[in-house]
């Protein structure tokens, strides 16, 4: 079959109608021959919708070869780029998409409405992302494959697809300028800090050793000194630094045995605390502070030396905890008979299965009572207890004091408006 705009066309419509994702194609000049998306799918980041302007955005670099290629926006949009040649008509691309590899959340969303100032069309980017189909990265790769196929009736690999992406879309890497600033470095006798220096406070992260990880980080390294991170802004310079030390000191309390969710949590609050800093100061005290949590969470972890199997459970109840957690499923995810998971759990952590469950559910209706306006009711059933007097009666046996109690004792003395 040839190809010619008719057939391309057809070969458009095809796609929207049965892959439920926009099609459009755009000649050599960015004018659009046609497009077929659903009516609603309107962009509210360019002016009048336009697609010219949104290839002017993400394509206006790109030498396009016959291998497709996969760009992403800064709104978190994602497009398939086909460089196509009718055989009656001039040459253009058949531009796929947009489509999000994941839903945006409220948060993500408060972000970008923040980031590029656009708070007066938060309904219409709402709306937008709402219209905007979600498919998986795999999956849009694989839709990539089959356009090919249609497209030019030959066979394609997803690897194929990512390199050209990854081929147009590098920068070009100044390694000149760093040579040079190599040459400098060496003529002014200044160099960066001794590796061994930060391996020794990461170690004491990874070993659970808190007061080292505050010794050694409060006393600035013998030789040397920290790189700069930013040529712009001394308070960024700071923020760069204390994130990259976070980011490191994650990874070395997940080797010393903590959490991998619990340690992706921490670091993803400390890293957004940093980030809405604005004195030096608190930015340097923070990353330390931040470095000793981890090290003291590691230390609590090491405490509890379990088995894989148990630790395999004590990880599923702190991922499922706002769900009915059973036995079976427990025994499922260790693969191992309920009965005999059972008796193991109780001899290594020293109570029943169904009593940590409690203990743990007990414990996360303490922090929700403390730091959230959530009702009891709202937090029995968030936590799936089967009803709120036997809510409360378990909280009493764990706690002490019923939950209403806990919630007015903890409240008294508290700055006003805290927990709000």
């Amino acid at each position: 079959m040839t190809l010619t705009i008719q057939n391309l066309k057809y070969i458009s419509r095809l796609i929207n109608e049965t892959l439920k994702v926009p099609a459009a194609f755009l000649n050599d000049h960015d004018d659009i021959l046609f497009t077929y998306k659903p009516f609603y799918l309107i962009n509210p980041f360019y002016d009048n919708n336009s697609l010219k302007e949104l290839t002017d955005t993400v394509f206006h670099d790109n030498a396009f070869s016959d291998i497709p290629m996969l760009k992403s926006t800064s709104h978190l949009e994602n497009y398939l780029a086909f460089r196509v040649q009718p055989d009656d008509a001039r040459s253009g691309m058949l531009l796929i998409g947009p489509v999000l590899f994941t839903e945006i959340s409220e948060k993500q969303m408060t972000s970008i409405v923040k980031d590029f100032s656009i708070s007066r069309e938060k309904q219409k980017i709402n709306r937008y992302y709402q219209s905007v189909p979600v498919v998986s990265k795999m999956e849009f790769l694989n839709h990539g494959k089959l356009i090919y196929y249609l497209l030019y009736k030959k066979t394609l690999d997803i690897v194929e697809i990512l390199q050209q992406t990854i081929v147009l879309d590098t920068t070009k890497l100044e390694v000149d300028k760093a040579e040079i600033n190599l040459s400098v470095r060496r003529q002014n006798q200044s160099f960066h800090h001794d590796r061994l220096y930060e391996e020794e406070i990461f170690q004491c992260i990874k070993e659970g050793r808190k007061e080292q990880v505050i010794e050694k980080f409060s006393t600035p390294p013998s030789q040397g000194e920290f790189g700069i991170l930013s040529k712009t802004s001394y308070l960024r310079d700071k923020k760069n630094l204390a994130i990259s030390a976070i980011t490191i000191a994650t990874r070395k309390a997940m080797d010393g045995g903590l959490d991998t969710e619990l340690a992706y949590t921490l670091s993803d609050l400390f890293i957004q605390t940093v980030e809405e800093m604005q004195d030096v100061k608190k930015v340097n005290s923070f990353m330390i502070e931040s470095l000793a949590e981890f090290a003291d969470r590691v230390k609590t972890s090491k405490q509890k030396k379990y088995s894989r199997a148990i630790n395999t459970c004590l990880s599923y109840i702190f991922k499922h905890l706002y769900e009915d957690i059973r036995l079976t499923s427990l025994a499922e995810a260790v693969e191992m008979n309920p009965s005999y998971l059972s008796a193991l759990f109780k001899k290594e952590v020293g109570m029943s299965l169904s009593k940590y469950i409690q203990q743990e559910k007990i414990e996360e209706a303490k922090k929700l009572l403390l730091l959230t306006n959530h009702s009891l009711s709202e937090i029995c059933t968030l936590l799936d207890f089967t009803d709120q007097s036997y809510f409360t009666k378990v909280f009493k046996r764990i706690a002490g004091v019923t939950p209403k109690q806990f919630r007015s004792h903890s409240m008294l003395g508290r700055p006003e408006g805290e927990g709000q």
